[in-house]
């Protein structure tokens, strides 16, 4: 059976603050965490390539706790198929936290590398400024709810969305915004992951 030792990556950037058995976990200046964890067992998402169902399913568990699914795809790392998951949920009055998740599932284990990073002062600005750049583009009388949240949403409807100011092309302008962070350490991340033979060579989980 792997270890949590069994995938590896670059962690330039984040210092140590706890391993066990299990569970490797890192924070970094921004205050943000990186957690790699093994979990022996077959997993209970759906196979990575049965998209629907697997964004299904990333979404159940993320509404339960009141969040909502930002993106699901699926990336391939060096011959390895990663799920790739990213949602943002309530962390306390008024601030929103997001996560970021990359699974590797195997038929008899899986590993997951997680990172969370919460709002902090002045983040607001980015959906500020994307709903004031959605509001220049469209006419005064226009209803922008069903533009903001990609559907039409009742007025009284309060379920946390995925929402424009989630979209990627606001990164660039906010790169400290959570969201901006988790997504460029993905993307710094990914390309060093390293993944031993065993785990290469194991049954991918298919059901």
């Amino acid at each position: 059976m792997p270890t949590v030792d069994d995938v590896q990556f670059d962690t330039t950037g984040w210092e140590l603050r706890e391993t066990t058995e299990n569970r490797v976990t890192w924070s970094n200046a921004a205050g943000d965490s990186l957690t790699k964890r093994f979990s022996p067992g077959a997993p209970k998402m759906p196979g990575l390539f049965r998209s629907q169902d697997l964004a299904a399913y990333y979404a159940e568990q993320v509404s339960n706790a009141g969040g909502a699914v930002l993106s699901v795809d699926l990336v391939h790392v060096k011959g390895t198929s990663v799920s790739r998951m990213l949602f943002k949920a309530p962390h306390s009055e008024g601030i929103l936290g997001f996560v970021g998740s990359l699974t590797l599932a195997y038929r008899n284990f899986s590993f997951s590398i997680r990172i969370q990073a919460v709002e902090r002062p002045g983040d607001e600005a980015r959906a500020e400024h994307a709903m004031a750049f959605l509001k220049m583009s469209y006419p005064s009388d226009t209803d922008l709810r069903p533009l903001w949240f990609g559907e039409s949403v009742p007025a009284e409807d309060t379920t946390l969305r995925r929402c424009q100011a989630d979209d990627d092309v606001w990164d660039i302008e906010f790169p400290e915004h959570p969201l901006s962070r988790i997504r460029k350490e993905f993307a710094r991340l990914l390309p060093t992951l390293q993944i031993s033979r065993d785990v290469k060579n194991s049954v991918p989980h298919n059901t």
